[in-house]
């Protein structure tokens, strides 16, 4: 059986790089780190959600702190995203939609 080299990253992106490569700011951004980047396959990342955080206010607060289902979805995304560019800004002939991923 042969081996697949991985070319993975040895670099965690900071949370201004990832603003930058995203093009998205706060209070949308909601990665804060970006990890085990694997370049168009795969990349891990930490969101530092807390308790005072806005969508908290709203959604369903009667039952407890729930994050809503669409911002973790846009979470996984981001860190997405991140795989495809890496360490550049798409241009705009290469921005596109991502309409699918396996989790």
């Amino acid at each position: 059986m042969s081996r697949r080299k991985v070319n993975k990253l040895n670099k965690r992106f900071s949370k201004a790089e990832l603003s930058r490569i995203l093009d998205i700011y706060e209070p949308f951004l909601f990665i804060d780190e970006v990890f085990d980047v694997i370049p168009g396959e795969k990349s891990s990342s930490i969101s530092k959600i807390k308790q005072n955080d806005w969508f908290f206010k709203s959604h369903l607060p009667s039952q407890g702190s729930y994050m809503p289902g669409v911002l973790i979805t846009e979470i996984m995304l981001q860190t997405t995203v991140i795989a495809i560019y890496q360490n550049s800004t798409p241009t705009s002939s290469e921005k596109g939609f991502v309409y699918s991923f396996d989790v």
